[in-house]
Parts: C-alpha cells; sequence; structure tokens
C-alpha cells in the first residue's frame, strides 16, 4: 500500500483531510496558484508604483544604449562608459530588458515585465524549497507569502528580485545534489549561484557566509558533508562571473578592464560598516512588512528546534537558517536602505510558511476527528492562514495602489519645451529615460562613498548646457542650489522633488538685478496709470513672464494684472494674466502665466502692468532701471508714453520647432527672491 493509499484508509483527522484534499490536487496546479497571486499583485500601476528611481533610470540606460546605438554601457558627461562598472544590476536582468525592448519597443511596463517575470520564478522556486522539508501545504504557504513580500521589488528593474531567484535555485539544486550525492546538480547548483552573483554583486558574500555556515553546521552535528558539497559549487559558479569578465576584457582591453576591477573594488569594500548596525537595527521593523514580522522570531525559533530534530537530513532548514542570519548581517552592516533588507525579508517569508504544518498538527491534537470532519476541517486551516496571510496580502495591494506622478508631469513638461536638438542635462538617470530626451550626466553618484568626489569633479554650472533637470539626487548633491545660485539659470518647473532650469544665453549682457541696484526706482503706482514694456519676441511661444513688483511688506495690496499687447499702441491683446493682491507681499518677481502664446520670434510686442485697487487696497509698484540700458531692444513706457530705461521683467518660452535661441537679451532671465 502507498503513502497516499494508507493517508486515504486513516481516519479523517483535521490534518489528515486537508493533506488528503491537497493530495488530490496536481502541484503544478498550487505553484500556478501562488504564481498568478504574485503576479496579480505586481501589475497595478506598473509604470508609476513605485516611481521610476535612479537607480533603476542608471540601469536602464544599458539596453537603451545597446538597442539605439549598439554598445553596452551608460553616458557619463559626453563619455560612452562602456561595461560601466557601477552597473549594479546585471546582465541576467538588463539583456532580457533588452531583449523586451527588441520586440515590442522601449517603455517602463515592458522592462519592468523582466522583474514581474522573476518574481514568478521566486515563487515557484519557494515553493520547491519549503515543500522538500515541510510537504504542499508547507510549500503553497510558503510560497503565498513570498507573492505577498515581493513589493516593490517584482516591479523595479533592480537586480534584488532577479538575484534572489538564482540564489534560490541555486539552494534547492545543492540541496538535491548532497542529498542524492549528485555532481551534475552540484555543479548546476554553483552556476545558478554564479548567475546570483552576476546578477547582484551584493549576494556573493551572502552566498559565502550562508553556504559556508551550513556546512560547519553539519560538522557541528556530526555529520560532516562531504569536500564535494562545497568545492563543485564553487568551481561551477566562477564560470559565469568569469565569462561575462572575458566578455569586458575583449572589449576594453587590458588598461580599461583593469581600471574597471579597481573602480569596483574601491567602493564595494566602503558598503559594510560597524558603526551601522545599531542605526539599521532599529530601522529593520520598519522594512519588514506588518502582516509577517509578528511571525518572524517564532519562525526563527522552529527552524533551530528543526535542526537539533533533524540533524543534518535537512539540510534546508540549516541552509535557510544560514542565509536567513547572512542576509540580516548585510543589512546591519549596509548603508541602511529597504532594499537591504529585502532579501532578509524574503527568507523569513520562507521561514515563515514553514509553520503551516506545525499550525495544523497542534489543531489536529486539540479537535476531536468528528468534530473537525464534519465542522472545523476547513474552518480551523482558513483561520490559519488568514492570520498569515491576508494581512501581508493587504500590505502589498494598499502599497501598489499608490501613485507619485511627478516624474511624469517633469517628462510632460520637458517633452513640451525641450527640443531634441537642445543641449540638456539632469542628475536624475530616469528622467532621460522616460523622455527620450538624449541627456548629459555628471559622474556616477554612489550614496555616501563618492558625493564629495562627484561635487569635486563636476562643472555645476554645466557649461553651455541649455536646460537642467534636477531631483533627489540632485539635491544631495548640491545641484539645485548650485543653478538657484547661477545668474545663468532660471527655475521653469517644479514637480515633488524634481526641478526643471532653463539656461540664459552667455553671450548677453547679466542684468542688473544680480544686483547692481544702482539707477532702480519703483514706478508710479499701478492704480494710478499703467506700465508697460516694449520687448522683441525671443522665442516663437511664450509660456510666462515674470516681473519684479514692490509688495514692501503690505498684506492689503490690488490685484494686478499683466496684458500683452501686439504694439506698444495696444492694439490687439494677445494674452492676459492676473495676480491676487493677497500673493504680492514682498519684493521679489512674481510669475504671470500667459498660456502658450504663439509669437514671430524677432518681433516687438509690449506688455502692460495695470491694478485696479478697491476700497482699503493699495496699488502695487513695479521697478525700473533708467539710467543703465539693460534691454536695448526695448524701452518702459508709462501711461502711453516712451520713457528712458527698462522695467525689471522676463519672457519665458521655448521654440517647439528649433530649441532654444541662442544670443537673447535678459529678458530670458529670472532670478527668484532678488529685490533692491
Amino acid at each position: 500500500m502507498n503513502k497516499l493509499e494508507q493517508l486515504k484508509a486513516a481516519p479523517p483527522t483535521l490534518r489528515q483531510g486537508l493533506v488528503r484534499r491537497l493530495a488530490r490536487i496536481p502541484e503544478a496546479a498550487l505553484v500556478a496558484l501562488a504564481v498568478a497571486v504574485a503576479v496579480l499583485l505586481a501589475l497595478p500601476n506598473l509604470e508609476s508604483n513605485p516611481p521610476l528611481s535612479y537607480d533603476e533610470g542608471y540601469g536602464l540606460g544599458a539596453p537603451h544604449n545597446l538597442l539605439q546605438e549598439g554598445w553596452y554601457g551608460v553616458r557619463i558627461g559626453h563619455r560612452n562608459e562602456l561595461f560601466d562598472t557601477h552597473l549594479s544590476t546585471g546582465p541576467t536582468v538588463l539583456l532580457p530588458v533588452w531583449a523586451m525592448f527588441v520586440l515590442f519597443g522601449e517603455g517602463v511596463a515592458k522592462a519592468r515585465a523582466i522583474p514581474i517575470l522573476y518574481g514568478a520564478l521566486v515563487v515557484a522556486a519557494g515553493y520547491w524549497f519549503v515543500r522538500s522539508y515541510a510537504g504542499r501545504l508547507g510549500g503553497l504557504a510558503a510560497a503565498l507569502l513570498l507573492a505577498g513580500a515581493l513589493y516593490p521589488y517584482s516591479r523595479s528593474v533592480l537586480g534584488e528580485t532577479p538575484g534572489f531567484f538564482w540564489l534560490l535555485l541555486g539552494s534547492l539544486l545543492w540541496c538535491h545534489g548532497i542529498r542524492r550525492n549528485s555532481i551534475p546538480r552540484l555543479l548546476l547548483s554553483g552556476i545558478a549561484l554564479g548567475l546570483a552573483v552576476l546578477t547582484k554583486l551584493a549576494l556573493g558574500p551572502i552566498i559565502l557566509v550562508g553556504f559556508g555556515a551550513t556546512l560547519l553546521g553539519t560538522v557541528a552535528l556530526g555529520r560532516p558533508l562531504r569536500l564535494r558539497a562545497g568545492l563543485a559549487p564553487l568551481l561551477a559558479g566562477m564560470v559565469p562571473v568569469a565569462t561575462w569578465y572575458a566578455v569586458q576584457f575583449v572589449f576594453l582591453g587590458p588598461v580599461a578592464f583593469w581600471q574597471r576591477l579597481t573602480t569596483l573594488t574601491s567602493y564595494q569594500g566602503q558598503m559594510a560598516d560597524l558603526g551601522r548596525v545599531g542605526g539599521n537595527w532599529e530601522a529593520l521593523a520598519g522594512f519588514v512588512p506588518s502582516g509577517l514580522l509578528p511571525w518572524v522570531a517564532p519562525a526563527a525559533l522552529f527552524l533551530v528546534v528543526q535542526v537539533f530534530r533533524a540533524g543534518s537530513r535537512r539540510p534546508e532548514i540549516i541552509l535557510l537558517g544560514g542565509l536567513m542570519a547572512a542576509s540580516l548581517c548585510y543589512f546591519l552592516l549596509s548603508v541602511g536602505w529597504s532594499r537591504y533588507a529585502y532579501w532578509f525579508v524574503l527568507f523569513c517569508a520562507l521561514a515563515v510558511g514553514s509553520l503551516a504544518p506545525l499550525f495544523l498538527r497542534e489543531l489536529r491534537r486539540h479537535i476531536p476527528a468528528a468534530t473537525a470532519q464534519a465542522r472545523w476541517a476547513w474552518a480551523a486551516p482558513l483561520a490559519v492562514w488568514a492570520m498569515l496571510l491576508l494581512p501581508q496580502a493587504g500590505w502589498s495591494l494598499s502599497s501598489a495602489a499608490r501613485s507619485d506622478e511627478s516624474l511624469a508631469n517633469t517628462v510632460g513638461f520637458v517633452k513640451q519645451h525641450v527640443h531634441p536638438d537642445d543641449a540638456a542635462g539632469t542628475t536624475e538617470n530616469e528622467v532621460g529615460f522616460v523622455s527620450g530626451v538624449r541627456f548629459t550626466y555628471p559622474p556616477t553618484f554612489v550614496a555616501t562613498v563618492s558625493n564629495e568626489t562627484v561635487r569635486d569633479s563636476y562643472d555645476w554650472a554645466w557649461g553651455t548646457t541649455d536646460w537642467v533637470v534636477t531631483g533627489l539626487i540632485g539635491h544631495f548633491l548640491g545641484a539645485d542650489k548650485a543653478l538657484e545660485q547661477n545668474g545663468r539659470f532660471v527655475e521653469r518647473f517644479r514637480a515633488g522633488a524634481y526641478r526643471v532650469f532653463q539656461r540664459h544665453p552667455d553671450a548677453a549682457p547679466l542684468p542688473g538685478w544680480l544686483w547692481n541696484a544702482t539707477g532702480a526706482s519703483p514706478s508710479p503706482a499701478l492704480g494710478a496709470g499703467q506700465a508697460g514694456q516694449a520687448f522683441v519676441a525671443p522665442y516663437s511661444m511664450i509660456t510666462e513672464v515674470r516681473v519684479l513688483l514692490a509688495g514692501e511688506g503690505r498684506t492689503n495690496n490690488a490685484a494686478v494684472w499683466l496684458r500683452i499687447y501686439d504694439t506698444p499702441s495696444r492694439g490687439r491683446m494677445l494674452s492676459q494674466a492676473e495676480i491676487s493682491g493677497r500673493d504680492i507681499v514682498q519684493n521679489k518677481w512674481y510669475s504671470f502665466d500667459v498660456g502658450r502664446l504663439h509669437m514671430v520670434r524677432g518681433q516687438q510686442y509690449y506688455l502692460e502692468l495695470v491694478s485696479r485697487p478697491g476700497p482699503n487696497e493699495v496699488s502695487v509698484t513695479a521697478w525700473v532701471n533708467a539710467a543703465m540700458d539693460y534691454y536695448p531692444d526695448g524701452r518702459w513706457w508709462q501711461d502711453g508714453l516712451a520713457q528712458e530705461g527698462d522695467l525689471y521683467f522676463g519672457v519665458l518660452g521655448h521654440d517647439p520647432s528649433g530649441g532654444l535661441v541662442r544670443n537673447l537679451g535678459p529678458e530670458a532671465l529670472w532670478l527668484s527672491g532678488a529685490g533692491p
């Protein structure tokens, strides 16, 4: 009588009833169920959640350049960095992304389909790993917990999830290999582990420590493994890594190849620091999903007990404990970002899934067989699974429901205003990938390692760049502050952490508001008349006008209207914009949004400032400079009469068909917060 027949003949206890039902379901169906859950949890808001990050954008530069220009690497400044060392996401991810681009075209969703596929493979491998020592029930519970713990790296184009798959596959093959004394499986295990290291280099020390601890653990338990169990995977694991670096050697040559290796060792060694342990330990609880957190300690204790009970007959349990400990140590020594705790979280999900059979065994002891069969056969296990799985699934779904449109809005502005022929730069690699604009980038930024080096080694005046986009990385490096203090740039757009700056041409003289206040004086109150300015359109499309108004600390100013006419005689009004008087409380530049106003570039136009104060309201004035001719192509007007000098104003826009016009007058410049 086989095991299944014995199970059918046994009394219908709670655990036996459930296991019997599970035994009737093909294992492929159980795996497919868990995989389907993982894929469904990974799909909501795929393009915008999580927002495309600097590291994702950096990595996506490689498949983009391979597709568009035929070389694998990233662009730094005006230099193409072939096989850049700082591509921490390996070719096992980026080459499949390139294949997706070849087949279906470029796009965030198409790129993120690859980590979703890897996430599905992680869930399947997790089922088989836990099933080998905890049965179908434990494997299914672990797989479902994994499905809920993969966010957000089940959709981020990074090496965390793909690397974990190769690690899990290598672990599964290794355990099968030592149990069956199979050299081929041990060699295949090494190749999978080598691919894990190639996918994410940080997995190297975790693998060495985790497998080393397992080998030592079997010695301590009195049943040491053969030498081949450690040597065969180690030798086989060198094959994929050596192959990839041999390819680099062929393309780069010995000198450049050696430079890549020295760069790699220079920053990888600085990623671990004992001084971070205390702070990272306090932050760890915030990185473990709330539905999983209460079960981690019981699961770890359960693994320890099982190791002493089963000895080395269950290498999966010893290995899982070793890898959990190694990944925890790696996070504690790391820079402390959430993704460095990700592997520890996934190992915890595997360990907690192992508890499911234990729960049901205990329930069987306390619930009579007849009662269980009649009433509790399904309710009890469902209640246990609900305690384990529902909080986890709820956390994953609620996280996936969030959406951040900052990047999308910034890219929309860039696409609308930046012509492909413009010289554009950014500190944020993701902006370049999504927008399709050919940006130049400062040197690679490695957190906490080389930020000062980056600051010192790059021209933060941005040379002759027409547009610059900054974000979180730019803020950390101080690039946005440098642009604020640079009189050649004006901020044109802001969304979340992203800021877009436009350059004032070098050939034009610097305007007086930088600040030489000689000759500066306020105009008469705008409510008593109008102040205007004749100017030559510097762009074929005007989007805003900024004027220096004198709020002088008042809070009861009247509203101000800005109107644009085709001639100083105020023939035809082209646009009108308003600023509320409540907003004009100090001497600073105020922006009037005139929409998308088409003009003839080089033709003269006229802008006018008017105010109509109501009761208890005071009209503001505009600042004028009559001593210095900062704008020789125009002059300011008062009540229909031309005057000497110019208003302090700035006309901002772009040329949709030809990019930024060179050699413009100072009307293209704005300096935030200045005042006489």
